[in-house]
């Protein structure tokens, strides 16, 4: 279920923030968060969001994005999202992320 959330957002984050589609996709994975929310499960928001030093999570790719701040990372895709349970990680359950990095000094 989780990994179907992160598919759904992967798939509408190149869209333009205008569109009808991401918006009726937005909707829908919201719908599925809180579902997913009222069974005792969490899934934090990684899409889009800055990397620091102490996440816990896997980088499978860098991109170079020169867009972007310097020494700025950003993750642009989830390929295994961050699920917990009653707050707490479940073990072995890694975030497997791509990022978005501007390594220019």
């Amino acid at each position: 279920f989780a990994q179907q959330i992160a598919s759904m957002e992967n798939n509408i984050w190149h869209l333009p923030e205008d569109d009808r589609v991401r918006k009726r996709i937005e909707r829908a994975t919201k719908k599925m968060r809180d579902t997913f929310k009222s069974l005792g499960y969490e899934m934090p928001q990684l899409l889009g969001t800055e990397v620091s030093d102490n996440q816990i999570i896997e980088i499978k790719n860098r991109a170079e994005d020169p867009s972007l701040p310097a020494d700025k990372v950003i993750i642009c895709r989830v390929a295994k999202p961050l699920v917990l349970f009653e707050g707490k990680m479940i073990s072995g359950q890694r975030p497997i992320v791509d990022v978005k990095e501007n390594t220019e000094e």
